[in-house]
């Protein structure tokens, strides 16, 4: 902003007039300044979403509105952070020594609804959910649900832009609104035995409730935050020259504060998520005892996703949501091992 001259114009809109800002001078701050950050970040998702796209996947979906869309998510994305963001230094202005455990309460709120409409209200907006077309597909899911307990989310059919993508499939919502999504290139160009195998997995993170866990976790990570933010900022404001409580200037010092926070517990976040993820394997395999079909699934989503077994030691441990492929093809072939010496034991024993 200084470089292009727009300090002192914006330094003009945001000053502090009196004790207390705002709601409105703190919400327009925090949306322009998450805008212009979401702005200068285009080149990065240009290079991302459309260079290597076409380098790596020719054959990908193309010809779709990209910049319309990344626009879209960058303007949502400033005005939902700046109504956040506005609301908690709001909220710290006037209760100075509880605002962090009512923001708290208001962001798990938030994951909390989220985490409902997603599948409720969200993707049917974003995609086309429709119900699986194949009988035999559906037949072989109802069983395998029986098989594993009767933990039922409906399993649908996910469809982007009206064409094919690479495969994927997820768990997404709490409660009755619960679903298994899986991508329309999952279904038409995986075998039955393979998507069997998917949807065990995903079984598995409905059956241990893993959306729950992971949802308290954060809850818990982003109290301790705002209350790590609390006691911090008396020592940064003088050094800042900022007043006791945060002003409109003042909030990039938040922002940068926030970062820092996730960047510091992305190992914690990761490793339960690479925990949920083994879990959710072994359970697959003994659901529907197909290593096979694990196995060639898992080569196959690997290519497709550019996924990387030789990232350093450091840089897995703090980035990597999921194992290593090489370690849950270990694991398949463990469960062959072990399957056959079973079979062969019984086999003795007649």
């Amino acid at each position: 902003m200084g470089a292009w001259g727009l300090a002192p114009a914006v330094r003009g809109v945001v000053s502090e007039s009196h004790q207390f800002d705002s709601w409105w001078r703190l919400f327009g701050s925090s949306v322009a300044g998450l805008l212009v950050m979401g702005l200068l970040s285009l080149p990065a998702r240009v290079y991302r979403d459309v260079f290597l796209e076409r380098r790596y996947f020719p054959h990908a979906r193309g010809g779709q509105p990209w910049g319309r869309r990344a626009l879209g998510a960058v303007l949502v994305t400033a005005a939902g952070g700046g109504l956040l963001l506005g609301s908690i230094v709001w909220l710290w202005q006037r209760l100075p020594d509880g605002w962090w455990l009512v923001a708290g309460g208001l962001l798990i709120c938030l994951q909390l609804a989220w985490a409902v409409a997603v599948p409720a209200f969200v993707l049917p907006r974003l995609a086309a959910v429709e119900p699986l077309s194949s009988a035999s597909l559906t037949t072989r899911l109802s069983a395998l649900v029986a098989r594993t307990g009767g933990h039922a989310p409906r399993i649908l059919r996910w469809t982007v832009d009206g064409q094919p993508g690479r495969a994927q499939a997820a768990l997404a919502g709490l409660g009755e609104a619960r679903c298994i999504l899986l991508s329309d290139s999952l279904l038409d160009a995986y075998s039955e035995d393979e998507v069997e195998v998917v949807v065990a997995h995903e079984l598995a993170h409905a059956a241990h409730g893993d959306v729950r866990l992971t949802l308290v976790l954060q809850g818990v990570l982003g109290l301790t935050g705002l209350c790590g933010i609390h006691l911090g900022w008396p020592l940064v404001a003088p050094w800042l020259g900022a007043p006791s409580a945060p002003s409109a200037e003042s909030l990039a010092a938040l922002v940068l504060a926030g970062w820092g926070w996730q960047g510091v517990t992305a190992p914690v976040r990761h490793g339960l998520t690479r925990r949920q993820e083994r879990r959710a394997d072994a359970f697959a395999l003994a659901a529907t005892g197909r290593p096979e079909a694990f196995l060639s699934a898992l080569r196959r989503l690997k290519q497709e996703h550019l996924a990387d077994d030789s990232a350093p030691a450091l840089v897995y441990w703090w980035t990597h949501s999921h194992p290593r492929i090489a370690e849950r093809v270990a694991m398949a072939e463990t469960f062959t091992r072990q399957s056959s010496a079973r079979a062969t034991l019984s086999s003795g024993r007649m």
